[in-house]
């Protein structure tokens, strides 16, 4: 699960788009709570990471 590193599980979509002929996708997000922002990227080998606010749960400490 997708959450900030705030610790918020609120995050709001803003922005999303899907590379079809890669199979990729880019989401785009802000934090409800700390109003940080940070995006959610996946590619074509299925490999994803995350960058700014945004993380996922296990890596809340």
């Amino acid at each position: 699960m997708l959450v900030c590193e705030c610790g918020s599980r609120r995050l709001e979509l803003e922005r999303a788009s899907q590379n079809e002929a890669a199979n990729g996708f880019f989401e785009f997000y802000r934090c409800a709570v700390c109003d940080r922002t940070g995006s959610y990227e996946v590619d074509v080998a299925g490999i994803d990471w995350t960058n700014g606010c945004v993380t996922t749960e296990e890596r809340v400490p």
